[in-house]
C-alpha cells in the first residue's frame, strides 16, 4: 500500500537526484524503520551472568582450563559449555528468562572427576548469595585437605580432581562397560 503511494507521488524536483532520488529514499523508509525497531528490541534483552568457580579438591587452588557444563532449562533443556580461566572461573550468560534451578557438570571430559555431588542449585539463591557444592563421598575424592570455599553472589563453587593417565583409562573402561 505504501509503495503504491510512493510511486504515485507527483513529480517534484529534489536536489538529491531529482524526483527519482526522492522516491528511492522513500522506498527505503520502511526498511530503515524495521532495522531501528529490531536493534532497539535486541538492546532491550538482558542477560544474567552466573560464574562457576572450580577448585582443586586437594589444594583448593583454582583449576585452570577445565571444561564446565551448565544445564539451562529455558526454553528447552540443553547444556551450556564454558572453560575456566586462570582464576578457575567459567562465566555463563543466561537469557532474561531464568530457569528455577541450575545444574553444574564439572566433568564434561574424561580428564576430570567431579568431587562435588551433582545437585540442583536454586537460581535465586545462586544470584543473591552464591552456593558451594557438597563434597562427593567417593574413593577418588578422599583425603581432600582444602577448606570449604566461599561463594560470592552469582557464583557456584565446585571441586574437581584431575585424573592421571591410569585413572583416565580405568574411567574409560568403567564408562564403556557400565554405560
Amino acid at each position: 500500500m505504501i509503495y503504491g503511494f510512493i510511486r504515485n507521488l507527483p513529480s517534484v524536483h529534489c536536489r538529491f537526484g531529482g524526483h527519482r532520488g526522492f522516491i528511492a529514499v522513500m522506498r527505503r523508509v520502511p526498511t530503515i524503520w524495521f532495522v531501528l525497531a529490531a536493534t532497539s528490541f535486541c538492546w532491550a534483552q538482558t542477560t544474567t551472568e552466573v560464574r562457576v568457580r572450580v577448585l582443586d579438591y586437594r589444594t583448593g587452588h583454582p583449576a585452570e582450563g577445565r571444561t564446565i557444563g551448565l544445564l539451562d532449562s529455558v526454553p528447552r533443556r540443553h547444556w551450556l559449555i564454558a572453560r575456566t580461566g586462570r582464576d578457575g572461573v567459567a562465566t555463563f550468560h543466561l537469557s532474561s528468562s531464568l530457569p528455577q534451578t541450575l545444574t553444574i557438570d564439572p566433568e564434561v571430559t574424561l580428564s576430570y572427576w567431579s568431587c562435588s555431588r551433582q545437585q540442583e542449585f536454586g537460581t535465586s539463591e545462586v544470584l543473591q548469595h552464591g552456593v558451594v557444592g557438597d563434597f562427593e563421598d567417593h574413593p577418588l575424592c578422599k583425603d581432600h585437605t582444602s577448606s570449604v570455599g566461599v561463594a560470592l553472589a552469582g557464583e557456584i563453587v565446585v571441586y574437581a580432581r584431575r585424573l592421571n593417565e591410569w585413572l583416565r583409562f580405568r574411567r574409560f573402561l568403567h564408562e564403556a562397560i557400565n554405560g
